[in-house]
């Protein structure tokens, strides 16, 4: 990349430039660049992989979605309020009467939401699980649900939570850039939580529900290394490895 144009690129004010790290690492896979075509610089790059500053910065949604996908994240005044609070509470009274039980909290996240999609369908709003840019239609990744509404595009994550787990410092939201992401229009973000609890007899229920626009939230940003299975335990023809069958 010329020079001239990544320093041009941090060149946005104040705010960009105390947060030009974490931004930098935002949009390491656009293009499929590697972190070293987005600045010349090998000592900030050296910080940003293996330094910590980066770990104390924060991005809201509304700048991951615009740097990483290139799309709006818009503002929620509350318009169609009470729909939602009705599709809501239907989904939540559908998934309370099914005694659905399941082994993982993922299986119950699942349930919730194929109820809150057909809710909105029953409710006659067009609600489905995002395509990706190549036409598919994946339900890991962020989005969970696109909703359409008076022509209003509503990109919706699904969560479920227990009391216990309500005010957890663990990591409940993730975000991150992709080749073939599923973010591909101006949009407004909602959550839709769902505190469920477990009963006697080992199904459960949704006890209460919470509906709010997270274009703002904060999110950390995480540098990861990782390998696969694949990666680890392929066949490898040297005299550094060792490899045999047991009797």
């Amino acid at each position: 990349m010329n020079k001239s144009l990544c320093s041009g690129s941090w060149r946005l004010g104040w705010w960009m430039l105390r947060y030009r790290k974490a931004l930098l690492v935002a949009c390491v896979g656009l293009a499929g660049l590697p972190l070293a075509d987005l600045c010349g610089n090998s000592g900030e790059v050296q910080d940003i992989l293996f330094g910590t500053g980066h770990r104390d910065a924060r991005l809201s949604v509304e700048t991951i979605v615009e740097k990483a996908f290139g799309k709006r994240a818009l503002p929620w005044d509350g318009q169609h309020r009470e729909k939602f609070r009705e599709v809501i509470l239907r989904a939540a009274d559908t998934f309370n009467q099914s005694g659905c039980s399941a082994d993982r909290m993922n299986e119950i996240s699942t349930k919730v939401e194929d109820c809150l999609m057909e809710a909105f369908r029953v409710s006659g709003i067009s609600a489905a699980l995002p395509k990706t840019r190549t036409g598919r239609t994946q339900r890991s990744g962020y989005p969970d649900l696109r909703v359409e509404l008076e022509g209003q595009v509503y990109y919706l994550e699904v969560k479920t939570y227990s009391a216990q787990s309500r005010t957890s410092s663990h990591r409940a939201f993730y975000l991150s850039n992709s080749p073939d992401p599923k973010v591909l229009e101006d949009a407004i973000h909602l959550l839709v939580g769902f505190e469920v609890e477990k009963r006697n007899d080992n199904s459960y229920r949704v006890t209460r529900f919470l509906c709010r626009d997270i274009r703002e939230l904060a999110c950390k940003v995480k540098i990861e290394f990782n390998a696969s299975n694949l990666d680890m335990y392929r066949d490898v023809e040297d005299c550094t490895s060792i490899s045999g069958e047991v009797q």
